[in-house]
């Protein structure tokens, strides 16, 4: 039985948003549904977190392990003696600061596992020191494997990686419910951090514009996050109180998703956005900016089951919104076209290409 070690999730904040919703961050659904289709298929899985809030929604086959020293030495030695005592075959590092811990932890150690790193965000982003730039590409290039969610962001190292690389697309929970057949609420709903990357402000300026011809309509948000107070600030400042809400996290999103007009994404770059994926598979009318990594172009098929805009173009969206509230055909299209990735990136799949992976490193 082959032992696989998957790690994820350096912050505090990272974990807890388990305890509210599975959508609050994108980093783990991919790590949990991993670690559950790995050992349904007869690996020993051990999931580790550096952050202990007590609760992560795992069957029970599944191990965990909390790496929690505040002391970086401390962390690198309890890291290295983890895992050299238990022999994995296998370790998976979600997020590149996860990498580059591992690899310095297990620096010239002998009779490494092997070693898959995976980028789930947009690289060509400006979000850490040089430092860490130099971090990341030296524990890619440190680990056997390196798997993108996208082509373009596997083109951002093209010319710096040697070890071999894929793509593996996120997978969409089987928990989902079946997409709603009734009619829909005149609403357009919104999930994700409040921060300058999902871009919100756009979509409430180009709401304002829509609920001076369609009162009926609302505008939901979900999220939390820093840039709250300025929104709920444009809000006033534009009289929107009683047609646009933000909402907090909330373990009843798919049904809300579920029965909503149209799903809108304003993000001006993402990895692959789970609550666009969870729209899509559940046929809710979406609307997604086309943004760097090319996660929702791979994923939508411009006026087949979504509309593509460009990033920060309000025109483009104030229109697109319009037409799915004038065009009902638009929206039943979409609609019957859920199957387009609900099937592709089942579980199954996904978890199918991950095994795949795992095995080739097997092959004499």
């Amino acid at each position: 039985m082959r032992k696989i070690l998957l790690m994820s999730g350096l912050s505090k904040g990272a974990v807890t948003y388990l305890l509210y919703a599975r959508f609050k961050a994108g980093k783990f659904p991919i790590a949990m549904v991993s670690t559950d289709n790995f050992s349904e298929n007869g690996y020993s899985v051990v999931f580790s977190s550096f952050y202990n809030n007590g609760y992560y929604p795992l069957n029970n086959k599944v191990k965990k392990k909390v790496f929690n020293s505040s002391n970086k030495l401390l962390l690198l030695y309890d890291i290295r003696r983890y895992v050299r005592l238990n022999k994995f075959d296998v370790v998976i590092c979600f997020m590149y600061p996860i990498s580059y811990t591992l690899c310095i932890a297990l620096f010239g150690m002998r009779n490494k596992p092997f070693i898959i790193s995976s980028e789930r965000a947009d690289p060509s982003k400006p979000t850490h020191h040089k430092i860490e730039k130099y971090l990341r590409n030296w524990s890619y290039n440190s680990s056997n494997h390196v798997v993108f969610q996208t082509e373009q962001a596997r083109n951002y190292f093209k010319n710096s990686l040697k070890c071999k690389t894929s793509i593996i697309e996120n997978p969409i929970s089987d928990n989902l419910p079946e997409p709603y057949k009734g009619i829909r609420k005149k609403n357009i709903i919104a999930i994700g951090r409040l921060t300058e990357q999902k871009n919100f402000e756009l979509l409430i300026h180009a709401f304002f514009k829509i609920s001076k011809e369609y009162k009926e309509y609302k505008l939901d948000i979900f999220g939390e996050g820093p840039l709250k107070s300025r929104l709920e600030s444009l809000i006033c400042e534009l009289s929107l109180n009683e047609v646009v809400t933000i909402h907090d996290f909330t373990d009843d999103i798919y049904n809300i998703l579920n029965e909503s007009g149209m799903y809108i994404s304003c993000s001006n770059y993402e990895g692959i956005s789970n609550t666009m994926l969870e729209a899509l598979a559940l046929g809710v009318p979406s609307i997604c900016t086309d943004c760097p990594v090319g996660g929702a172009k791979m994923n939508i098929v411009n006026e087949k089951n979504g509309l593509l805009i460009d990033v920060n173009n309000e025109i483009q969206l104030y229109n697109a919104i319009k037409k799915l509230i004038t065009n009902k055909e638009y929206t039943k299209v979409f609609s019957d076209n859920y199957h387009m990735v609900r099937d592709r990136l089942s579980v199954k799949n996904i978890g199918g290409k991950w095994i795949d992976l795992i095995e080739s490193f097997f092959i004499n």
